[in-house]
Formats: C-alpha cells, structure tokens, sequence
C-alpha cells in the first residue's frame, strides 16, 4: 500500500492506492498534480485561476482553458439535472453572507450558539435569486459569456472534478482511494481485501460516527450545514446558500450523504437535497437513481432503499 498526502483546494487530501505496481508512485503523483491544477483553474479565491479571470470578464464572450470549459459544462448539467437546486452564480451570495475568503480566515460561531442558521439568516436582508441560465458555453470556440452581474463559484463541483480526475490517474491499481476533505471516491479492492468501509460524520456530535458505508466502486459526498459556519454582525451562517433566495438554506435537513459513480454528481446532489429539503430532496434522489442518507433537523437519519444496502453498520 503506498500514500500520498497534499493539502490542496482549501482541505487536506488523502490519496491511497493498494497492490505492489511498480507505476504506483508515478499515478500517484499525477493523482496529485490533478488537485494542483484544478486549483489553479477553479479557485475563486486565486485572483489569478482561470475562473477570477472570467469572472472579472464580464458579459462578453471569453475563451476559456479546457478544464474551466468542461468544469462549467458539468456545472451546466447538474445544474438541470437538479432542477436549478444546484447554481454556481452564487458567488455574491456567498460573499454577502460574509464568505469573501478561505474559510480557515472566517470567525467560527461558539461552540454552542443557540440558533440555528436558518433563524440567523432569516433576519438577513433579502437577496436576487440567481439567475436560471447564469452562463452559455459555445463548444467548437471553448468559449463562455457570463450573464449580466454574475459571477461564479465553483467550489464543491471543483472539488468533486478533482475528485474524479485523481481517481482516474489511479483506476488502473489494484484498489484505491482518494479523499478530499470527505469527499472521496474508491474502486478496486481495500487494503482488507473487500469492500472500503466509509464513515459518514454524525452531524449532531461531529466527534462521532453516524454509519459507516461498504463501497466497493463510487463515490460518497457529505454536505451539512453542521460544518461551515460562522459569525457576520454576531449571527451564524453557512455555506449552502440557497439559488431560489440568495441566503443560507433553511430546510429540515441537516445533512445529506450521497453515494453516486462520480464524485461531482455525490456532491452536486448532497448539497441539492439539504437546499431542497426532506421530501423534495428525497424524491430527487430517488428521481436520479442514487443512494442517499438524510438527518433531519432532530437528527434522525434516513437511508433511501437504495443506501440501505450499502450502510455495514450504525452509531446504533
């Protein structure tokens, strides 16, 4: 079993690869210059990536680098597969809120707070939605002409892409792994031999585990409104802003945990389904075909028929 370990996109990456191949070190240094160039493009706190520059394009037709290119063509697809649920043009919001640099610069709330996001924001002022079509792409000239105000943030799908292009640096070893900040994606064997056994963070008490998954092929993504908060005028916020307000979501979901082939697609729809809500964000899934584990708002999870074979075993 070989390791590689990079602190890339804003979180501390993890990437594995099982088995005696010689070429291991070689695919996992490719793994790892993946992250590297995926931040390079898509970082929105990088004045100088790919997406600062288009961002700072404006509504003209701008040429654009491959990866940015596909990274939008993606965010364009997730985007309809989610019913808009999923926007990039969130960037104001996002700063807005009080989200204009890298998190670990943020002020965090109190350990116990005693308001939940969803009354805090409640009291921000109202915000324009994003709009439905923020950006279109011309294929045969790689190009992109953003909307009229709009500007982008393309940082979980970012992370996700990373995700996925690490992944296929590896797939050819006996088995690996890779993990960005949670967001992960295995195939082939685990260094037991079996299936790779997932822990999904309980969002209640973030020292514990809420279950562990048995993934042998895929991805798993956790999105929660649990982790990245923090303080603006003396109120809490998180990150999952809402496109259909332009705010922190305030639905009865809590977390989402979403097992899917690619690692953008489980965290495209884990953030959809904590926006939507538990009725709305379940249907979705289930719409999609994937596997999903929802905590509602009191903590209970809930493990659609197609998760449920995946969950090894339980906090009980």
């Amino acid at each position: 079993m070989r390791e590689r370990r990079l602190r890339a996109m804003n979180t501390d990456v993890q990437l594995l690869v099982v088995g005696d191949d010689r070429r291991a070190d070689e695919r996992l240094e490719r793994a790892a210059l993946a992250f590297i160039a995926h931040e390079r493009a898509l970082s929105r706190f990088d004045p100088n990536s790919d997406l600062s520059a288009l961002n700072r394009a404006g509504s003209r037709w701008t040429r654009v680098a491959p990866l940015l290119f596909d990274a939008l063509a993606a965010a364009a697809a997730l985007s309809e597969q989610t019913g808009g649920l999923y926007n990039p043009a969130i960037l104001p919001a996002l700063e807005a809120a009080g989200y204009d640099r890298s998190f670990e610069r943020l002020s965090p709330p109190p350990a116990e707070d005693g308001a939940s996001p969803a009354s805090a924001e409640g009291r921000a002022p109202p915000r324009a939605p994003a709009p439905a079509h923020p950006f279109a792409l011309d294929h045969k000239l790689r190009a992109v002409r953003l909307a009229p105000a709009v500007r982008l943030d393309l940082g979980g799908i970012g992370k996700g892409l990373a995700v996925d292009a690490a992944a296929a640096e590896l797939a050819d070893q006996t088995g690996f792994l890779v993990d960005a900040g949670g967001d992960i994606r295995v195939g082939g064997q685990s260094p037991d031999g079996g299936a790779w056994g997932i822990a999904v963070q309980d969002p209640t008490d973030l020292e514990q585990d809420l279950a562990v998954l048995a993934v042998e092929s895929g991805a798993v993504a956790t999105s929660s409104v649990a982790r990245r908060r923090w303080l603006q005028r003396g109120e809490v916020r998180h990150h999952l802003i809402d496109p259909r307000t332009g705010r922190s979501a305030e639905s009865d979901v809590l977390a989402a945990t979403v097992l899917a082939p690619s690692c953008a697609t489980a965290e495209v729809f884990a953030k959809a389904v904590v926006i939507a809500g538990a009725a709305a964000g379940s249907a979705l899934i289930d719409q999609a075909h994937l596997a999903a584990l929802v905590v509602d708002r009191g903590g209970r999870p809930r493990a659609n028929a197609a998760m449920q074979p995946f969950v090894a075993a339980t906090s009980g």
